[in-house]
């Protein structure tokens, strides 16, 4: 059995827990509210997204934040906006899905993206995939069974910090973790063919309205 310094561990292993399902369930909140904006069209002027700060993780990959390191445009009626951010939440791209975003930003600059009617509150280009699903919430739960049943067959106070070390970690890493979909399967680009056509249309209307000026 545990003793009083174990259970005690083990207490602040669940309350870390605790704030890596309510953090990613606020995240996912957020995400479900910015999903019910309008889309307005925004102009990406680079592709350069920004690194993240190093992560304390078994590897040495490098992994990057779902925002630029420059702003994009787009406009709220006739009020010129900026803005840097893609996808809500902290989950992080790995190395491949940024090359694979910034790939998808090279073959058009034009995306619709989520806008705050009023231009009170940040614009994602993209809502993104759920954050917060019935896997990441077994893989919590494995982590504290898996610590719990550990700590039942031992009684080193040493050997049962390296434990709580380890599940503590794994937790952050989970926390951390980066996107397991594609994130540009959920971009929106603007249609550059029927964007060609809409001023294709206005062309030839101010040409109908100018003859028939010139005629009368």
């Amino acid at each position: 059995m545990p003793d009083t310094f174990s259970l005690l561990v083990l207490f602040i292993l669940l309350i870390q827990a605790a704030w890596v399902l309510a953090s990613r369930l606020l995240e996912e909140s957020e995400r479900q509210r910015i999903i019910n904006r309008p889309l307005k069209e925004v102009y990406i002027t680079n592709t350069e997204l920004e690194a993240a700060p190093a992560r304390s993780s078994m590897d040495s990959d490098t992994f990057y934040f779902t925002r630029f390191r420059r702003s994009y445009t787009y406009f709220l009626g006739d009020k010129k906006c900026v803005d840097r951010l893609i996808a809500p939440g902290s989950v992080v791209l790995s190395e491949e899905q940024m090359n694979d975003l910034r790939a998808a930003f090279g073959s058009t600059k034009r995306f619709y993206a989520y806008v705050d009617p009023e231009g009170k509150e940040r614009t994602y280009l993209t809502a993104g995939p759920p954050l917060l699903s019935w896997w990441f919430i077994a893989a919590v739960f494995g982590v504290i069974w898996v610590v719990v049943l550990i700590s039942l067959f031992i009684s080193h106070p040493f050997i049962f910090v390296l434990l709580f070390g380890a599940g503590g970690a794994t937790l952050e890493a989970l926390k951390n973790s980066h996107f397991g979909e594609d994130l540009r399967d959920y971009l929106q680009p603007v249609d550059q063919e029927l964007v060609l056509l809409d001023f294709a249309d206005i062309v030839k209307a101010k040409e109908l309205i100018e003859q028939r000026i010139t005629a009368e």
